[in-house]
């Protein structure tokens, strides 16, 4: 079956290819799309229908000579353009086959040329595209980007409209001046990350365009075209970003002037999507840490103003949730990432109401859980702490690359929706750059504690959990579960569907998983840590008894540097893999205090 538009490649010496211009059950009329100019020529049916028998015509598909825009890039030049041949060019089309004659066409031509409709040359020239491109409208759309003079030769007219009276006109860029453009990007710009462009200019033109006078007498300096452009002046600094523009290896450059880390962070194609790969809920955490940009006054004085405090979040990236959250006054540390997992174990709405704001569980879901991988900056999860994390809670850690936040984009994107949202309702916003020296301290207009800033936190997180993303790619079940891109909505269908990766934790395990671990001595007066003595509930009299009498023996602990109430003792037999021990009469007056006071 052979139909209008159809691209017929012949074989031979010299293999051709064809464009179906029109056919009816007798002759069928082609256009030679390997020609220079338009060319028609007609067959019989018959003998193409042998060709297509023998192979040596075959039906091509999947090639490019059809001429294909979106209409939504259009400019309106291209759209008008467009419509106003259109009027023109279907009509005469519409004559086929009499119009394949070429001489039948040249007289259509000129009789619009003579009416004063369109040139000769624009119409000959949009009928070639019609039947070239397709026989579609948007074979007729114009491509600006190709229209042009090409290279400059020496003493031809200067390319481009005339710049306003008054200033430099430029000069015709032949390519002896395209070599010193290249000279001078390679020397002035891309090996130097000082240098704007325009600065560049300035260097190139002093080095080549212009020599430098000194009077001998007075020392006062001027300046003087050098002699081989004095009479066709030198390029503008227009002329230069243009040529600039054109470049092919700009992206090469500007890697080189940023580095690759800050390029790949900022400046790289972002064809991927972090969830492509992910099953489901719990395939990967991401966790970052950032300040909150609001001052804070103590709970105990609110005259002390307190600088901003530090935010840690955890994410679910297959959903977008907010997992768990920690706000303290440290800085980024083990610990305060520490709490933050903590915080996606524990019961949500017993969280909350700690800080006074009520929540339901299905505000935010996530409690008693931890994930199969957790992605973090390359700082706080590494070394031994990070080693002994992986080992108890079977929990897989990822490092990002370091000062590459992009490798962390969906929680670094939460951050900015939290800031957003926080400046938006809270006082005492500290703003980065202070410009005036006299102007009000940012932080003495803080109103808010820890405890405050902490409930604003938390309802920030429902309000994020239960609203819509845009541009969030789900999975193609959740599209076919009518599941709204909301992440409460994403995470209840991930759990309830089993497309999730999720482990259960209790938040006595996910303690005992975070806590940095030592090995200490087992005496006779109980274990001693930093001078402190612990027993158990079974008191172990035995092990201390044969401490006694045998010698100090060792065991491996976990604790928390804040609170020195409580050690764990590493039991490989106990349910939970340790044993809780507690502080001894003996030094119970430190209880409650940090191991460092």
């Amino acid at each position: 079956m052979l139909y209008a538009r159809d691209v017929i490649r012949f074989a031979g010496d010299t293999p051709r290819t064809h464009r179906v211009v029109w056919a009816d059950q007798h002759d069928v009329w082609l256009f030679d799309l390997d020609a220079a100019g338009t060319s028609f020529s007609c067959m019989s049916r018959a003998a193409l229908d042998e060709m297509f028998d023998s192979r040596s015509a075959v039906i091509a598909t999947g090639h490019g000579y059809d001429a294909r825009h979106v209409e939504s890039t259009l400019t309106e030049a291209q759209i008008k353009r467009r419509d106003a041949l259109q009027k023109v060019i279907i009509p005469i089309a519409a004559r086929a086959p009499e119009i394949f004659d070429g001489r039948v066409r040249g007289r259509a031509v000129a009789d619009l040329e003579r009416a004063k409709i369109r040139s000769a040359k624009t119409v000959h020239a949009a009928l070639d595209r019609w039947f070239r491109g397709g026989m579609t409208l948007d074979a007729l759309v114009p491509n600006f980007r190709e229209c042009g003079k090409g290279a400059r030769r020496d003493g031809a007219k200067r390319a481009g409209r005339k710049q306003p009276p008054g200033t430099p006109q430029g000069v015709v860029i032949t390519p002896a001046i395209e070599d010193i453009f290249k000279k001078a990007v390679d020397r002035f710009y891309s090996n130097d990350r000082k240098n704007a462009l325009s600065a560049a200019y300035e260097l190139m033109r002093g080095e080549w365009f212009v020599d430098e006078l000194r009077d001998r007498v007075t020392g006062a300096v001027t300046y003087r075209t050098k002699p081989e452009y004095a009479n066709t002046g030198f390029p503008t600094l227009r002329q230069f970003r243009y040529w600039y523009g054109k470049r092919p290896d700009r992206l090469r450059i500007r890697r080189k002037r940023l580095g690759d880390t800050k390029y790949e962070k900022d400046n790289r194609a972002t064809t991927g999507s972090a969830n492509r790969h992910l099953m489901g809920a719990g395939s990967r955490f991401e966790i970052d840490a950032t300040k909150l940009e609001i001052g804070m006054v103590s709970e105990l004085n609110p005259h002390t103003f307190l600088d901003p405090a530090t935010f840690y979040q955890v994410t679910d990236v297959a959903t977008s949730l907010v997992c768990g959250i920690y706000v303290g006054h440290e800085e980024a540390s083990w610990i305060g990432a520490g709490l933050a997992v903590r915080n996606v174990v524990e019961d949500k709405v017993e969280f909350a109401h700690r800080f006074g704001v009520e929540i339901t569980a299905e505000q935010w879901p996530c409690q008693g859980v931890l994930p199969a991988r957790l992605l973090a900056d390359n700082a706080e999860f590494r070394g031994d702490l990070a080693t002994e994390f992986t080992a108890k809670s079977h929990v897989t850690v990822e490092n990002a690359q370091a000062l590459r936040g992009d490798r962390k984009g969906t929680v670094e994107g939460k951050f900015n929706q939290f800031k957003t949202e926080l400046r938006k309702r809270l006082p005492g916003v500290v703003r980065k750059n202070q410009a005036d020296p006299d102007a009000i301290d940012d932080r003495r207009n803080a109103r808010l504690t820890l405890k405050q800033v902490t409930a604003a936190v938390i309802e920030t997180v429902v309000l994020l959990n239960n609203r819509k993303l845009e541009n969030f790619n789900r999975k193609r079940e959740m599209i076919e579960a009518d599941v709204f891109a909301v992440p409460t909505e994403m995470w209840a269908w991930s759990v309830r569907t089993g497309m999730s990766e999720l482990r259960r934790f209790d938040v006595a395990t996910a303690e005992f998983a975070m806590l940095p671990t030592a090995t200490v001595a087992v005496t006779k007066d109980g274990i001693r840590f930093r001078n402190l003595f612990f027993c158990g509930a079974d008191p172990r009299a035995d092990a201390f008894a044969f401490a006694r009498q045998d010698g100090v023996s060792k065991v491996d602990i976990s604790y928390d540097p804040l609170c020195t109430t409580n050690i764990y003792v590493h039991d490989s037999i106990a349910a939970r893999g340790y044993q809780l021990f507690k502080l001894t009469g003996g030094g119970w007056e430190y209880r409650d205090l940090s191991f460092e006071a």
